[in-house]
């Protein structure tokens, strides 16, 4: 019995110390090409549009873009369905006078506009205001610890 137990005990042993190299093989880094599960790429859809190749990446980024702002951007009130690729084409294809190139540009403009409002009453009211003579508003004794400070750190020669 106990030479029973001891060889079922190897074996388990032995399995373990198998399936231990075989774990420890399988996850070494090595080439794509030598991995044993590899699957057959499918293949890939012509995309049938009329911008040229070398332009497709970055009409995709400009799209990418517009997903990744959508919180800052406000994409839905100019195009209630989103901007999907055939409305980006046609914007960077088509000359048309009021047509989605036009929208997409008061799109970002409108946005720099609200967002310099947002950041100038912002800093209004932190902004250090200077007279001509170096003399800052604040009371005396706040002057003094600022201009010490900026002589400490070499700002004033």
């Amino acid at each position: 019995k106990s030479d029973q137990k001891q060889k079922t005990k190897s074996e388990k042993m032995e399995q373990r110390m198998k399936y231990a190299e075989f774990v420890k093989e399988w996850n070494m880094k090595r080439e794509d090409l030598e991995c044993e599960d590899l699957k057959e790429m499918p293949v890939a859809i012509p995309i049938e549009c009329r911008l040229p190749n070398e332009y497709f990446g970055d009409v995709v980024m400009i799209m990418e873009f517009f997903h990744a702002f959508r919180k800052v951007l406000p994409v839905k009130d100019f195009f209630p369905n989103g901007i999907p690729f055939d409305l980006m084409e046609r914007a960077l294809i088509d000359k048309e006078i009021a047509g989605p190139f036009c929208d997409i540009l008061q799109l970002l403009l409108t946005v720099i506009f609200e967002l310099q409002e947002q950041e100038s009453e912002e800093t209004k009211d932190n902004d250090i205001k200077l007279t001509p003579g170096l003399i800052f508003e604040r009371g005396d004794d706040e002057t003094l610890r600022i201009m010490k400070m900026c002589y400490r750190n070499g700002y004033m020669d």
